[in-house]
């Protein structure tokens, strides 16, 4: 076995002063905007880091050298890797920024080594350019440069509920609508489609939506197999790049748009509960599902979740895509509804958390403002996700409705 070794050397030009692009390789937070998913970053000689990635990959060690705004050095021990290896980043200042020089020492060249060089290569070239991305425009390339369908989901129809609505498949997706310029509005797909495979893998949850096109790439086109009136349809659809939000220059103007989605949203449960009592508000119209002040307390608690992931990303300066949602809890859920004995009451505590977190976005400290990647993760987590994740539990109310419906019309048989 040869025990030569080579330098991997990886250079990028970034738009942004020495210290903030230092500041990317010696802030956990920091770290984890661009480069992987979790980290703990000790940054004085000596002093420990530790990244992992969501795939189940990590490498740990320590630093060995750092000159603030200059220089660090650490030691890389890669999860199944063949052997202990450096890595080694200057940071130098240019006209209009830093340029990146980082070299990863130690790499053997034989057999053995062959995969981890490979990986390696690949995984420091992405990475320093998503470095740049999110400095520079505040933009994850892992969440903006990955393939979307454009289908806005809603309920999961199971196999035993597609056999009852004598529908030709074993269950699936139905939608709630296509985001409009997206590669599924093109294809034609619509509201109460029912999607049950893309490219041969079967729907039968989201995240069976976001496995169907992992390998593939913007512009790369998917077969969809879905069904329409009760007649199994297919359609070839294009794979959209993610759109970025609008996101307002000020943390004012911020809490401005987020105001007026929560008026919309809200306009809108009002129209869903229109007349709607508190005895139908505690019905559970199929086992295992919530009723509408379950869904309600639901949302409650996702606002309360956001408000404390907001806080503690202002306080900690951990990223926002990490903020945990624990809202699914039935002990939670119960004692929101317990504790809040009408559906007024519900109603009117959302509107509140909303409200909320309108003002903690107007109190954004200018620190966090200034930090493009975690400015724009607010935004799309706020401005995006949540009124996406609001609209979707919307059209769960109004399908329990429609068993509450069916079930009076039963009664009344």
């Amino acid at each position: 076995m040869s025990n030569a070794q080579e330098s991997l050397t990886f250079t990028q030009d970034v738009a942004r002063e020495p210290k903030d692009v230092f500041a990317a390789f010696t802030t956990a937070g920091d770290v984890c905007d661009w480069l992987c998913h979790d980290a703990q970053v000790e940054a004085v000689v000596g002093g420990r880091i530790y990244l992992y990635w969501a795939q189940g990959y990590y490498a740990s060690g320590h630093f060995t050298a750092l000159v603030p705004n200059e220089k660090i050095r650490f030691v890389w021990y890669g999860k199944d890797e063949p052997g202990v290896t450096e890595v080694d980043v200057q940071f130098e200042a240019i006209d209009g920024g830093t340029r990146v020089t980082l070299i990863h020492d130690g790499v053997g060249e034989d057999e053995a080594w062959e995969q981890t060089r490979k990986e390696l290569k690949v995984g420091w070239e992405f990475g320093l350019e998503n470095l740049k991305a999110v400095l520079e425009t505040g933009l994850d390339k892992r969440i903006y440069d990955r393939p979307v369908l454009g289908l806005v989901a809603g309920v999961m129809v199971t196999a035993a509920q597609a056999e009852a609505l004598g529908l030709p498949v074993a269950g699936g997706i139905l939608l709630n609508g296509t985001v409009p310029g997206t590669g599924a509005a093109e294809a034609g797909l619509q509201a109460n489609d029912l999607v049950y495979k893309i490219e041969g893998v079967r729907i039968q949850s989201p995240d069976d939506l976001i496995r169907a096109v992992a390998n593939y790439r913007v512009g790369e086109t998917v077969r969809v197999l879905y069904v329409r009136n009760g007649e199994a349809e297919k359609a070839m659809m294009k794979l959209s790049a993610r759109p970025a939000p609008h996101v307002p220059s000020t943390p004012y103007s911020f809490s401005q748009l987020l105001e007026e989605i929560n008026m919309e949203l809200a306009a809108e449960l009002m129209e869903i509960l229109e007349g709607v009592t508190d005895e139908m508000a505690e019905t559970v119209t199929t086992p295992g599902s919530w009723s509408l002040k379950q869904i309600l307390a639901h949302l409650v608690g996702t606002e309360r979740v956001v408000q404390v992931g907001i806080a503690l990303h202002i306080s900690e300066g951990g990223p926002a895509s990490f903020i945990r949602f624990p809202d699914n809890l039935p002990a939670w859920i119960d004692s929101i509804v317990a504790s809040h004995d009408t559906l007024v009451r519900l109603v009117g505590m959302w509107q509140g958390a909303k409200r909320e977190t309108a003002i903690l976005v107007r109190n954004l400290p200018p620190e966090l403002v200034a930090r493009k990647a975690d400015y724009m993760g607010l935004a799309g987590l706020l401005l995006q996700s949540i009124p996406r994740h609001t609209s979707n539990h919307f059209e769960d109310m109004r399908m329990v409705l429609k068993g509450i419906a069916a079930m009076e019309r039963q009664q009344e048989v």
